[in-house]
């Protein structure tokens, strides 16, 4: 099995990058900013065109993304999720996220719920679980 890792430089991605990795399994890992291992790729999300490069010649089986940005969560959740859903192939994609954000600096022993319009991060999420793609 091979899995791609978008945002294996931060915390939850760097986690799951090392423990697969330890395991055994092929895995390739993206960074945008901080790279913490030489074997990471530099990507920038919002570059929908490298990031379909990347699936492309890696040919994953499962994309795990856990990139998570404030500033472009909505242009993300609009733009690059739909290129990456027509992208995917026959992966399965898992959204992972340290928060469920309702709020900011809020602590992680809540229930998930679909957020309104009035929610912290709204459309960042609400975009992620409507953007899983479906074959």
């Amino acid at each position: 099995m091979k899995v791609l890792i978008i945002g294996a430089s931060g915390f939850l991605g760097g986690t799951i990058y090392y423990k697969l990795k330890k395991s055994g399994v092929d895995v390739l890992g993206t960074y945008s900013k901080h790279k913490k291992q030489d074997e990471l790729v530099k990507l920038d999300v919002m570059d929908v065109e490298s990031l379909t490069r990347i699936m492309e010649g890696y040919a994953p089986d499962v994309i795990i993304w856990t990139v998570m940005n404030h500033s472009t969560e909505e242009e993300m959740a609009d733009k690059v999720m739909p290129k990456l859903c027509d992208a995917i192939g026959d992966a399965k994609l898992i959204f992972i996220s340290t928060s469920v954000a309702y709020e900011k600096n809020m602590s992680e022993d809540v229930t998930p719920f679909l957020r309104t319009e009035e929610s912290y991060n709204y459309h960042y999420f609400n975009g992620f679980g409507k953007a899983v793609c479906q074959g």
